[in-house]
């Protein structure tokens, strides 16, 4: 790992075989990221440097995140540029949901649709972790409390 250059993480996604690669040399602030996907298409990022990116998938649908962006990858019958959602918050965890995208937050859970924020719960303590159970989002605090969270009617809903 020279120069802060990171492994390649290698990701299959239905068909589609996505190649991304961290370079950290520019400092503990920023990192620039670049993305190949199906060794046909490639696209470069200036992120934060202080989280290290996660990656998940839906379907084949395949995406990634930095501490504040969430980047979805075009995929299927959908061509051209990755779709950007940016966030003031440090972002935990990301989850393609019915109609949008659901992002945990340092203290906030957010739900966009279309790219654009269409609903927002915050809360008093840092969030830790999140699974789900059904339908609901379940996510931890660092007080310990689990706080069930569902979509409902475009909205964001705690019970």
């Amino acid at each position: 790992m020279s120069g802060g250059r990171g492994p390649v993480v290698v990701v299959v996604a239905g068909c589609h075989v996505i190649e991304i690669r961290v370079d950290r040399s520019g400092g503990p602030r920023s990192m620039i990221v670049s993305v190949e996907l199906d060794h046909e298409r490639s696209w470069l990022f200036d992120e934060p440097g202080w989280q290290d990116v996660a990656v998940g998938v839906s379907d084949s649908v395949a995406y990634w995140w930095s501490a504040r962006h969430l980047v979805v990858l075009p995929a299927g019958e959908r061509q051209g540029d990755p779709v950007v959602i940016a966030t003031d918050e440090d972002i935990r965890l990301a989850f393609a949901v019915a109609g949008g995208w659901l992002l945990v937050c340092e203290t906030s859970i957010r739900y966009f649709i279309e790219g654009e924020l269409a609903s927002q719960l915050e809360f008093g303590e840092v969030l830790l972790a999140g699974r789900w159970e059904g339908p609901q989002l379940v996510v931890r605090d660092a007080a310990g409390q689990d706080i069930k969270v569902i979509v409902s009617e475009g909205r964001l809903v705690t019970g």
